[in-house]
């Protein structure tokens, strides 16, 4: 484990050392090395930390953590000195000290043993100005430094990655937490921390932790080096994203070097900076960029060109970003094993965002009479003017004009996922039993929108069918290969 090859760090959180252990041994073919959270384990157990580290079975780190530096543990600086001077007689491998808080005779005994130290910081309040000079100022022989920092949105991330990678290589782990800070998790060797941290499947030790199969397995952790494309998705929310579980596996599956990540961000401009940075070499674009991003396109293809929204963005060998859009192939490709033929059908769309205009452009492209459904009526307005459609509010005033619209009904709002999940967008219409019902959300897969269509006997489709099948193009613009699609489920 070098800083170019770095490792997975388990931080074991239970509060006996029994369920320390059983977190071990549920991780353990995934990672490299655990830290052990003293502060998190009842006092009464600490008698046999060190028969603990002697039974691990791999390299550990003993930490003592603080509620100041995120942790638990609130006694006194003589209790602290007397229990690292227990854990002499231990065998773990590392000491995990705070910078401000040195024990500098504890430790020249503990490196005369042949262990090593992490010198660490928190900064839980966003990302300061001299962060990255007290990481290096930690850094010394025997010492691997280490930093988490939490910024607040894209801005801080930005700097954050600047900072780091404007450092000369050193011993280090350096980590941003929470969302805006995940891909330092995923994107270790790049980013040249010795090792990342992961926590046990179904706890969370520290903000935008994930667990160390998800690492290994779906983002490849233990394949990257510095130079290992970067590809990923770029939203606002993102989390919920399936992205990472279609992209990696068909990397993985085609023998292609690259890791697929979700990014959240809230301003563009320090988003795309962060990709230079990273070098990222292409990116899916969900809600609510895929207008916005147009900005930052050197050229945009005819759909683009066309619905005034983008999904897919790649470099060129230039380095500039091209953006297509590949929503309305993957919208129309499973709609088209339902009916044939789209000549006479009128379509019912409901929402005005970038996903919409997609779906409307593509319709509208085969013959299909559309109605748009929005709560602005001056966007939805301007949208059916832009593609020769009708439009309607969004409300029971419509439900005639959605009766007049009856083939296809398709909603592309984000109604129905996350804090908006069990409501219905078109909650006031009745249907037949003759519209095929069209949700794009694809978490949950089963919204109330589409549940209700199939219990009045309607044929439904799903937004991981769009997501597929969008996402089949994009892997093609990202490596100029098809996507193996017996993969797909």
């Amino acid at each position: 484990m070098t800083p170019s090859a770095p490792g997975i760090c388990l931080v074991l959180t239970g509060p006996r050392l029994e369920d320390c252990r059983k977190q071990l041994e549920q991780s353990r073919t995934f990672i490299d090395l655990a830290e052990l959270r003293a502060d998190l384990v009842e006092e009464k157990e600490w008698p046999k930390l060190n028969d603990f580290s002697r039974q691990a079975g791999l390299p550990l780190i003993l930490t003592l953590r603080q509620p100041r530096d995120g942790g638990q543990w609130v006694g006194g600086e003589d209790q602290r000195r007397a229990f690292f001077e227990t854990a002499l007689k231990g065998a773990w491998q590392w000491f995990d000290l705070e910078d401000d808080q040195r024990l500098p005779d504890l430790e020249a005994r503990w490196i005369a043993q042949g262990r090593k130290l992490v010198i660490s910081f928190h900064e839980f309040d966003g990302v300061s100005n001299g962060w990255a000079a007290r990481l290096s100022a930690a850094e010394g022989l025997h010492c691997t430094a280490k930093a988490a920092v939490f910024p607040q949105n894209s801005d801080e991330y930005q700097k954050f990655v600047a900072d780091l990678l404007a450092l000369p290589p050193g011993d280090r782990v350096a980590l941003a937490m929470g969302g805006f800070g995940f891909t330092s998790r995923v994107l270790a060797a790049r980013l040249g921390s010795r090792w990342t941290y992961a926590s046990a499947p179904g706890q969370t030790a520290a903000p935008g932790q994930t667990d160390p199969e998800t690492l290994r397995t779906l983002y490849r952790f233990g394949e990257q080096t510095a130079d290992t494309p970067v590809y990923g998705i770029v939203g606002n929310p993102v989390f919920h994203t399936k992205s990472p579980w279609i992209h990696n596996p068909a990397l993985a599956a085609l023998n292609l070097p690259g890791t697929y990540v979700p990014f959240l961000a809230d301003n563009l401009k320090a988003f795309f900076d962060t990709c230079d940075l990273l070098d990222v070499q292409g990116l899916s674009c969900t809600i609510p960029f895929k207008e916005d991003v147009l900005l930052h396109l050197a050229e945009t293809s005819p759909a683009v060109k066309a619905t005034g929204a983008c999904n897919t963005l790649w470099r060129d060998r230039k380095g500039r970003w091209q953006g297509d859009n590949t929503d309305a192939p993957g919208f129309m490709a499973p709609l088209a094993t339902q009916v044939g033929s789209f000549e006479g059908l009128r379509a019912t769309v409901i929402g005005t965002g970038g996903a919409a205009r997609g779906i409307v452009w593509a319709l509208r492209q085969e013959g299909v009479k559309v109605v748009i459904l929005g709560r602005n009526p001056e966007k939805a307005q301007a949208l059916a003017l832009d593609f020769g459609a009708e439009w309607a509010p969004l409300g029971p005033e419509s439900r005639l004009v959605v009766e007049d619209h009856p083939d296809i009904l398709v909603q592309t709002t984000s109604v129905g996922m996350g804090d908006t999940e069990g409501q219905d967008p078109l909650e006031w219409y009745e249907f037949t039993g003759r519209e095929i019902a069209y949700d794009i959300i694809y978490a949950p897969r089963w919204t109330t929108f589409l549940n209700r269509a199939k219990a009045s006997g309607c044929k439904v489709l799903f937004g991981y069918d769009m997501l597929l099948n969008q996402a089949y193009g994009q892997f093609r613009r990202f490596t100029g290969q098809e996507y193996p699609k017996g993969l797909s489920r």
